[in-house]
């Protein structure tokens, strides 16, 4: 008897659910278009579609930050006396550009003092070293 007490019950509950769900539904408010001819203004363009081949442009604000820092170091002091155009912050250069020119007689100084040393450490070698075959190099300014 308790089973069928339960059993009962249950089929109530689930009746009188579904019957207020219906009631719900049944008095819901229905919307009006209150307003909807009223003329405003259009947001979008409307066109037709068109086969072809197009280049999109994008403008943007940003940061541009380098990708490697360097750091120029003269091998020897001087005054510079031309800079390159091309020689800017942020401005791109090739292998080989001739970015500044150096004052040419401290340079010339420079490169005297490198070839007399040059020579001297030569002179020695070839005494110290006469009886052994070693490679002659060459010094270019």
């Amino acid at each position: 008897m308790d089973r069928k007490k339960t059993l009962l019950l249950s089929f109530i509950i689930l009746l009188a659910g579904a019957g207020i769900t219906a009631i719900i539904f049944s008095t819901e408010p229905t919307a009006t278009r209150e307003g909807a001819t009223k003329q405003t203004a259009m947001l979008v363009e409307i066109i037709d579609a068109e086969k072809g081949n197009f280049t999109p442009t994008v403008t943007a604000l940003g940061t541009v930050e380098a990708a490697e820092d360097i750091i120029l170091s003269p091998r020897v002091s001087g005054e510079i006396i031309q800079r390159s155009p091309d020689f800017t912050p942020g401005g791109f250069v090739n292998k080989g550009d001739e970015l500044l020119k150096i004052d040419p007689p401290i340079t010339e100084t420079f490169c005297t003092s490198g070839k007399a040393s040059f020579s001297r450490q030569k002179q020695i070698t070839k005494l110290n070293w006469e009886d052994r075959a070693l490679p002659v190099r060459t010094m270019k300014c």
